[in-house]
């Protein structure tokens, strides 16, 4: 009687096993990072995509050094360029305050992307810090930006 059950519950078994795996270290990883753990990994890692998902009205007041500068609100540019991202490589996403970058940060594990870290409150707390703010961008490809 016991065997019999154990049969009959068998694929309810393997069903959480597979959840347990999808959503252990095996899995993509989407983490938020304070302003200091942000900028400490990006003077030490030189694997790391960092992106910009800001508008480029936004851009124009300044980027973070090195940043791929990636409009969210333009969906379509935006599913271009991601798709060429290295998914075995580290991205590291900021905007204005968080919210954008979560968003999109969602998107990219999705894709695949092994590890997104988003910056915790966005260029804001990165400037709170005292953080450098990069030169203001110039714009070509009639606004959209550049990199």
């Amino acid at each position: 009687m016991n065997n019999l059950k154990i049969r009959k519950m068998g694929p309810f078994w393997m069903v959480g096993f597979l959840f347990f795996v999808a959503h252990s270290g095996f899995a993509q990883q989407k983490k938020l990072c304070e302003a200091e753990n942000f900028h400490d990994r990006l003077l030490v890692d030189t694997a790391i995509q960092l992106i910009d998902v800001r508008t480029p009205i936004e851009t124009a007041e300044g980027t973070i050094s090195g940043a791929i500068l990636l409009n969210w609100k333009d969906s379509i540019a935006f599913q271009l360029v991601v798709q060429k991202l290295d998914k075995r490589r580290p991205v590291y996403i900021y905007c204005k305050s968080g919210n954008r970058s979560s968003e999109a940060a969602d998107y990219l594990t999705h894709l695949g992307i092994q590890e997104v870290v988003g910056l915790k409150g966005g260029i804001r707390a990165w400037e709170e810090k005292g953080y450098f703010i990069g030169e203001k961008v110039n714009r070509d490809n009639n606004g959209k930006g550049c990199h």
